[in-house]
C-alpha cells in the first residue's frame, strides 16, 4: 500500500495491490476478511489517492465452499461477508503453481498477484527412524492410536497436526488439524506419562468452530446452535480473551480491544 500510493504507474499500481489467499479455511476466510476490512474501511481514510477499485483481493479454495469442515449455513454466511468487504470468491479451483507473480490454476487461466498466501494446509517433512518403521497417512502424518502412540515404532508419541488418528467418530480422514485436538491430546498424553501407565483412552471433545470475516462478522458451529454476525463475533472474541493466560493479560487486552474498537 505505501509503495503503490507513491507510484504514478496505473497498471503497475494496480500490479502492487493484487492480493490473492489459497485456501478457503477459517484461517483463509479470516485473512481474506482482514485484507477486506483494509479495503472497504481504512483504504479512503489512510490512502485517499488509492481508489478501491485498484486493490483486488480473492480466494481460491478447491473444493464446492468455503470453510469446508463447519455447517452450510456457517459457509454461505461467510461467502456473504467477503462479498460485502470486496473479495473474489473462487471455488472448486486449485493452484497449480507460481512463478514471477503469475499464479497458474489447474483449469490453465492465469493471475497475476503481487502477494500470495497460503492457508491450503501444510505437509509433514519426513525423518528416518532406527529400530522400526512408522505407519504413515496423507500429509505425512503418522498413524496414533488413541493413546497417541505411533503405529511401527517404540516409545513415540505424536499429537496435533503431525498425528492421524481415526475412531468411530471419524472413520476416514482422521480427527481435524484444529488447536483444540492438540491441546486436549498433550493433557491426556500427559496424564498417562505421569501416571505411569497408558489407562486413559483420548476422546476430543468437540467444543465447536469459529472464524471470523472482519470486524462484527463471524461465523460460530457451537455445540448446540449456530451463530453468525455480531454476536458469533462477540462469542469470538470472549472464547480468545478467556483462553489468554493470567487475569492481568486478560484486562489488558480487553482493554487494548475496547480502545481500538
Amino acid at each position: 500500500l505505501e509503495e503503490a500510493s507513491i507510484t504514478t504507474d496505473i497498471e503497475k499500481r494496480r500490479k502492487l495491490l493484487s492480493f490473492t489467499v489459497i485456501g478457503g479455511g477459517p484461517t483463509g476466510v479470516e485473512i481474506a476478511g482482514a485484507i477486506g476490512e483494509m479495503k472497504r474501511y481504512i483504504l479512503h481514510r489512510e490512502y485517499p489517492d488509492i481508489s478501491t477499485d485498484d486493490l483486488k483481493i480473492t480466494i481460491i479454495e478447491g473444493t464446492d465452499r468455503l470453510l469446508r469442515t463447519m455447517s452450510e449455513s456457517a459457509s454461505r454466511e461467510a461467502r456473504e461477508y467477503l462479498g460485502h468487504l470486496m473479495v473474489d470468491v473462487k471455488l472448486e479451483t486449485t493452484m497449480k503453481s507460481y512463478n514471477n507473480n503469475v499464479i497458474t490454476l489447474a483449469n490453465g487461466e492465469e493471475i497475476y498477484s503481487e502477494m500470495v498466501i497460503w492457508t491450503a494446509g501444510i505437509t509433514g517433512e519426513p525423518f528416518e527412524f532406527i529400530g522400526g518403521i512408522p505407519e504413515m497417512a496423507r500429509g505425512n502424518r503418522f498413524v496414533v492410536d488413541e493413546y497417541n502412540k505411533v503405529a511401527g515404532v517404540d516409545d513415540v508419541y505424536a499429537l496435533g497436526d503431525i498425528s492421524f488418528l481415526c475412531n468411530d467418530d471419524y472413520p476416514t480422514s482422521g480427527h481435524p488439524q484444529l488447536a483444540q485436538v492438540a491441546i486436549q491430546q498433550a493433557k491426556n498424553l500427559a496424564k498417562n506419562l505421569n501416571k505411569g501407565e497408558f489407562t486413559s483412552k483420548f476422546k476430543y471433545v468437540d467444543k465447536g468452530t469459529m472464524a471470523t470475516v472482519g470486524r462484527n462478522r463471524a461465523v460460530a458451529d457451537l455445540k448446540h446452535i449456530h451463530l453468525y454476525g455480531r454476536p458469533a463475533w462477540v462469542t469470538w472474541m470472549f472464547v480468545h480473551l478467556i483462553s489468554i493466560l493470567g487475569m492481568r493479560n486478560k484486562l489488558n487486552v480487553l482493554i487494548n480491544w475496547i480502545w481500538a474498537y
